[in-house]
């Protein structure tokens, strides 16, 4: 047999085995190009389920993922669908933060009115002690002390127990509260009879005295 004879059948195995190794690599290819395809996009019928209300919102960029608001991440739903959506929420940190979140009460609950007749008295009596304050020109700072002082000597009144106005809140109830009640009045005053001007001068620092 001669040497071409030999040559042929090794040629021929190593075209078959070229041959394969292409088929193997076009069928990965194709694999690969399938997923990339076939990705599961978000499905906005998810956010009415009960199990996901108020936990998931879609993604503008990105039509393959979706926003947690508990765990506040942006998590792909590209590869499985709503069986990543079902593995992500029940998760171990998820899990954790959802129960975190379930134990903070809303603010809304601190911030309620009441509308009790002892506390609405409470109230009507800041407001007229804080009228007291500026009508004897009393400093402000003493009703950090006056609320303490009427808790003691009346302590049970439950209006007086309820009283709760330091320097903070007796500023803004006369600036706020009172003095837009008799602005008018006090113009009003003021455009009827005469009124003179008292000026202070301790607070002139000029080099010449402008006031005795």
């Amino acid at each position: 047999m001669s040497d071409t004879d030999d040559s042929e059948p090794c040629t021929s195995a190593m075209t078959s085995k070229k041959g394969k190794a292409a088929s193997s690599q076009r069928k990965s290819s194709e694999k690969k190009s399938g997923e990339r395809y076939y990705r599961t996009k978000f499905d906005l019928s998810w956010m009415q389920a009960e199990q996901y209300k108020g936990i998931i919102v879609p993604v503008k960029t990105d039509p393959y993922s979706f926003r947690c608001l508990i765990c506040e991440k942006i998590v792909s739903c590209g590869h499985q669908g709503e069986f990543d959506l079902k593995r992500h929420i029940s998760g171990r940190v998820h899990t954790s933060l959802q129960g975190t979140k379930i134990k903070v009460n809303p603010i809304s609950g601190y911030m309620s009115m009441k509308s009790s007749s002892e506390d609405l008295l409470a109230r009507e009596a800041e407001i007229k002690f804080t009228g007291f304050l500026a009508e004897h020109n009393v400093p402000s700072a003493a009703a950090d002390h006056l609320g303490h002082l009427i808790r003691t000597c009346f302590p049970d009144s439950k209006i007086a127990q309820g009283y709760a106005c330091g320097r903070t809140k007796a500023t803004c109830v006369l600036n706020d509260d009172i003095a837009p009640e008799l602005l008018p009045d006090l113009v009003a005053d003021m455009t009827s009879s005469a009124f003179s001007l008292c000026v202070d001068g301790s607070n002139d620092q000029g080099i010449e005295k402008m006031n005795p």
